[in-house]
């Protein structure tokens, strides 16, 4: 007899009260984990912004460096290089100016909807790299903010 019902308590399996709290847990861990994965996915497309932004600073400085000029040049000098920033896109142009419609300009799409605040452009000088106009360029994202600052003589310094 004992027998009998040791048997019939190991046929009930689980009850439906044990499956909910099993799913519950699940549902919790899940959802945390979510919740976590999503915060990674937006902080790394934030430093993507940020990284796309401090390429292009680098690049104009290297092309105002090596003297470059595309197109028609005015003798044999290079041009000044910089960067234009607009709404979700880096523009690398050549000259003392941003000219929308100079062909050579080179456009760097950002990633994300990160907001970009402070210098509107920035201009390396040819040869030197310094810029007449240092300041900081402020990027943010849902809360996560980083200082891009160019110095005078052109150097490019960034925060984390």
């Amino acid at each position: 007899m004992l027998r009998a019902k040791q048997n019939r308590k190991l046929d009930r399996g689980m009850t439906l009260i044990e499956i909910l709290v099993v799913l519950g847990l699940v549902a919790l861990i899940g959802g945390f984990s979510m919740v976590m994965g999503v915060d990674s996915f937006r902080k790394q497309i934030f430093r993507s912004d940020r990284d796309l932004l401090i390429s292009s600073l680098h690049r104009a400085r290297a092309l105002a460096i090596s003297n470059t000029c595309f197109g028609a040049c005015p003798g044999n000098d290079g041009l000044p290089h910089g960067v234009r920033i607009e709404l979700g896109q880096f523009i690398i142009f050549q000259g003392d100016t941003f000219n929308p419609s100079d062909e050579y300009n080179e456009v760097v799409e950002m990633t994300g909807g990160a907001l970009v605040t402070g210098l509107p452009e920035i201009i390396f000088e040819p040869l030197s790299g310094e810029v007449l106009s240092p300041g900081d360029i402020v990027i943010t994202d849902s809360g996560v903010v980083s200082t891009t600052t160019i110095g005078v003589e052109g150097q490019i310094f960034w925060t984390r």
